[in-house]
């Protein structure tokens, strides 16, 4: 199984991305869109996975968010990351948050390394991607259409769960299915 821990995205924080989404296509640069109940902030990407590890990892990432508290995180912001010179992805970004994100991020990280996961080996940035770039064709058009959303508050977002997620890669794209949900503590 292809498996992945996220924050998945709210519907109505998923639509406001679609607007952007629906936008930015008229530019008609080469960039694979994301559906959008398929956005999500990925923690950590887990790769294939037989479905004996995938019980181990959940029970490590049950253990890592025991007793951490639902947060807000704010969505604000697009670009195209990590540079228009080195484009990859189309990203939202995060405003008021971000350490939370981190914090939960290396639980998860610490608690996946006992299983002898890898550690990221990039600082940890916290993004929802939304787009992937194919190729550089109409980039400075695209650039352009987002600059005036560089930074728009979409609104806040209460993590209140992380998913451990299965991705099954389709002809029309990947298919995501929740594997299992670890609520976070209520404040």
């Amino acid at each position: 199984m292809r498996v992945f821990a996220a924050l998945m995205l709210p519907e109505e924080l998923a639509e406001k991305l679609g607007e952007v989404m629906r936008s930015a296509k008229s530019t008609s640069a080469d960039v694979r869109w994301v559906k959008p109940e398929n956005i999500h902030l990925t923690l950590k990407f887990l790769g294939e996975q037989s479905e004996e590890e995938v019980r181990e990892i959940s029970a490590r990432i049950e253990k890592a968010v025991l007793g951490v508290s639902a947060f807000a995180v704010e969505l604000r912001g697009v670009e195209i990351f990590p540079s228009l010179r080195r484009p990859k992805v189309v990203v939202a970004n995060l405003g008021g948050g971000k350490g939370e994100v981190l914090h939960l991020f290396q639980r998860i990280e610490e608690a996946l390394a006992e299983l002898n996961i890898p550690r990221e080996d990039r600082d940890f940035t916290a993004h929802v991607t939304f787009g992937r770039v194919k190729s550089p064709l109409r980039l400075a058009s695209l650039e352009k259409e987002l600059a005036a959303r560089r930074d728009l508050l979409f609104g806040e977002w209460k993590i209140s769960e992380v998913c451990l997620m299965q991705s099954t890669l389709k002809p029309e794209g990947a298919q995501y299915s929740v594997l299992e949900r670890y609520l976070l503590r209520e404040k």
